[in-house]
């Protein structure tokens, strides 16, 4: 008589991981990196100021938070009124956009709105030159950041904000 062919062992199926870990959140100084960058991006995208230059609102744009800041000006941001300009009564508005390095040192320049003056416009970028900084901080670390500011030359005084 013929003997039957083996039956095939029965394969045993994966079990469920019953002690599988919910996926971990990123970590708040990570996270709030990301949230920093995006929204810079955002900002840059949309032609408008940004963010590490506008002020929070209640507050100032260099209120630290959770261990961040945002580059700052420190110290005394005056400076004279061009003599030609004022002679002339050349008023305009100058708004600059200031680079400062993770040393807190003045990395650069750039006139974002010109008063229609180059003698204003380079007076801006000549003062803003010897300004005293602060970096920008991110999770306690210095990082490069930027400022926005607009002077306002009128009447013979020169007013920033």
């Amino acid at each position: 008589p013929a003997t039957p062919a083996p039956k095939p062992a029965p394969v045993a199926k994966p079990k469920p991981l019953r002690d599988a870990k919910p996926k971990a959140e990123p970590e708040p100084a990570l996270q709030e990196f990301k949230d920093d960058f995006e929204e810079l991006a955002r900002d840059f995208s949309e032609g408008g100021t940004p963010a590490t230059a506008r002020p929070k609102p209640g507050g100032s744009s260099t209120v630290p938070m959770m261990g961040s800041r945002h580059a700052a000006i420190v110290g005394s941001t005056q400076f004279p009124y061009p003599r030609h300009a004022a002679e002339q009564e050349i008023e305009g508005k100058v708004e600059v956009r200031i680079s400062v390095g993770p040393d807190g040192g003045f990395a650069g320049a750039q006139v974002m709105k010109s008063s229609g003056y180059r003698e204003l416009d380079d007076a801006v970028l000549e003062a803003v030159r010897s300004w005293r900084y602060q970096p920008a901080v991110r999770t306690g670390i210095p990082v490069p950041g930027f400022i926005t500011r607009v002077v306002n030359f009128t009447h013979g005084a020169v007013i920033t904000h």
